[in-house]
């Protein structure tokens, strides 16, 4: 069965970005030696395409960045810098089926390359770099995780048309408005 679902308050989790740790260690050390100081760690993955190294940490939702300053401000052997994880798209994608607006834990779709758009996990796909890469989503000649994707636009549009609903709804509700006077009175 194919479906996606969406984590439980218990169950989310945060995102925080370790820099400094220019001795390039390996995510499992790092996050063992979170594990030591007693933060509760999901997983830990390597930044790509940044200058220097940067590690996205995943823990439990009741870290914040106050707790892990103060739990681990040595990693490795290092003093590191921890900031909270900004999504810069303003939207989860979903790295399982690439679909937008859900993220991979909660997703038992099968898997679509972000590359070439196939059926399979992107790590297994052989798309040479000389070769066109597909979207998962509109099929069109770029990956899956571009903002210019026609799907992506789409998905963006909506959620703002529904945050300016809300917006209206809370200002309508702030609003005391009373009712008229009865031109008659219904008890007589």
């Amino acid at each position: 069965m194919q479906y996606h679902t969406y984590a439980t308050t218990e169950n989310k989790t945060h995102g925080f970005v370790i820099r400094g740790l220019e001795n390039n260690p390996e995510p499992e050390e790092i996050k063992n030696e979170l594990v030591q100081q007693n933060i509760q760690v999901k997983e830990v993955y390597k930044m790509k395409n940044t200058m220097k190294p940067m590690y996205l940490v995943i823990t439990t939702a009741n870290e914040t960045i106050k707790s892990v300053e103060k739990k681990a401000p040595v990693v490795c052997y290092v003093v590191v810098r921890w900031e909270k994880h900004i999504n810069k798209k303003g939207m989860t994608q979903c790295h399982r089926c690439q679909a937008w607006g859900h993220a991979t834990g909660n997703c038992k779709v099968d898997p679509k390359c972000l590359k070439c758009g196939e059926k399979h996990e992107t790590r297994q796909c052989n798309l040479n770099e000389d070769q066109d890469p597909k979207c998962a989503n509109c099929g069109e000649k770029h990956t899956a995780n571009s903002t210019d994707c026609k799907v992506y636009k789409e998905r963006m549009k909506y959620i703002e048309e529904r945050k300016q609903k809300f917006e209206k709804m809370k200002e309508n509700k702030k609003k005391y408005v009373p009712a008229p006077p009865p031109a008659e009175n219904a008890w007589t």
